[in-house]
C-alpha cells in the first residue's frame, strides 16, 4: 500500500512513518521543514496539489498541525494549518479521479455538542474537522476520522504535560496544577501508532469514526503524583489550585462505548517506566 503521511517529522508522524515501513508499506512521510522528507507545506495549495495528484496513494494521512504543544504557534497559523489547509485537502482530493482514502487526525480536546473549545488549537481543529467530514461525505471519498487522546513518549515535546512534568521533577523544579482535578486519558505512542496502523489496513468506505485511547480517566493530581514517584522526585513539588476551581472541560476520556473505539492497553504507570527508564 502507498502511503503519504503529512507531518511525518512530528512526533507521531516520525513514529508511525517508521512503524508502517516496518510493516512494508510503501511510505512517503512530508514535512515543511526537516530534512529526509519530502518538502511539503500544506498551506501551499499548488504544492499540495500536485503531491496529491502525481502520488498516486492508496492513502493519505493529515497529521499536520500548529499548536499542540502550548506556545508553538499563534491563533492566525493554527487557523490556516488546523482549519484552512485541512479543507484544502479535502477539497483537493473531491477533484481527484481515484482519490486515496484519507486519515484525518482529529484532536480528543475538539469540543462536542455544546461545549466550549478550551483553546484557540481545540476550535481551530474542530472547524477542519466538521469542514473535512462535509467535503468529502458530499464527494463520497472514504474518510477515517481518528480522535487521538493525550499521547507521550519518547522524543515528546517538553512543553507537553508528561514530559514537562518528567523534565521539571528530574531538575527538583515545582509544579503547580491550575486544574488539578481535569480528567484525562493518557496513551502510550506505540500503541497508537499500532492502532493507526492497522485502521491503515482495513477495507473502508464511507466516513467512520475512531477513538484511540486507554478508555480510562486519570485526574492531572493523580498523573503528576505517578510522573513524581516514578521520576523519585519528592511530592512536596507539586502545588495547585483549590479543586473548587471551575473548568469548562473537565473530563476528555475516550468512548470505550463507541464502535470505533481502539483500546491503548499500556497503563500510564507502566508507560511511565518504559519511558523514564530509557531517559536514564
Amino acid at each position: 500500500m502507498k502511503i503519504l503521511i503529512v507531518g511525518a517529522s512530528g512526533f507521531l508522524g516520525r513514529k508511525l512513518f517508521n512503524d508502517l515501513l516496518a510493516d512494508k508499506h510503501d511510505v512517503v512521510g512530508s514535512s515543511r521543514t526537516k530534512h529526509g522528507f519530502l518538502k511539503l507545506d500544506i498551506t501551499d495549495h499548488e504544492n499540495l496539489k500536485l503531491v496529491l495528484e502525481q502520488g498516486d496513494f492508496d492513502t493519505a494521512i493529515n497529521l499536520a498541525a500548529v499548536g499542540v504543544t502550548a506556545g508553538t504557534g499563534n491563533e492566525q497559523e493554527m487557523v490556516q494549518v488546523n482549519s484552512d489547509a485541512a479543507i484544502d485537502f479535502a477539497r483537493i482530493l473531491s477533484n481527484l479521479q481515484n482519490p486515496p482514502t484519507l486519515i484525518h487526525i482529529a484532536s480528543s480536546t475538539e469540543p462536542i455538542g455544546n461545549v466550549q473549545p478550551e483553546s484557540p488549537y481545540s476550535k481551530s481543529k474542530a472547524e477542519g474537522t466538521v469542514a473535512v467530514v462535509h467535503t468529502l461525505s458530499q464527494a463520497q471519498i472514504p474518510l477515517k476520522v481518528l480522535r487521538i487522546h493525550n499521547t507521550y513518549g519518547p522524543m515528546q515535546p517538553d512543553g507537553r504535560f508528561v514530559m514537562s512534568l518528567i523534565n521539571k521533577f528530574r531538575n527538583n523544579e515545582e509544579v503547580h496544577l491550575i486544574y488539578p482535578d481535569r480528567v484525562r486519558d493518557f496513551c502510550l505512542i506505540d500503541d497508537v501508532s499500532q492502532h493507526i496502523v492497522k485502521l491503515v489496513t482495513q477495507k473502508h468506505t464511507g466516513i467512520s469514526y475512531n477513538e484511540i485511547g486507554t478508555g480510562t480517566g486519570v485526574t492531572l493530581i493523580d498523573a503528576a503524583k505517578i510522573i513524581c514517584k516514578t521520576v523519585g522526585a519528592s511530592e512536596s513539588l507539586i502545588t495547585s489550585n483549590s479543586s473548587e476551581v471551575f473548568d469548562l472541560n473537565s473530563i476528555q476520556v475516550a468512548d470505550n462505548a463507541l464502535g470505533g473505539f481502539c483500546k491503548c492497553e499500556t497503563t500510564l504507570q507502566v508507560g511511565l517506566n518504559n519511558l523514564v527508564g530509557s531517559l536514564s
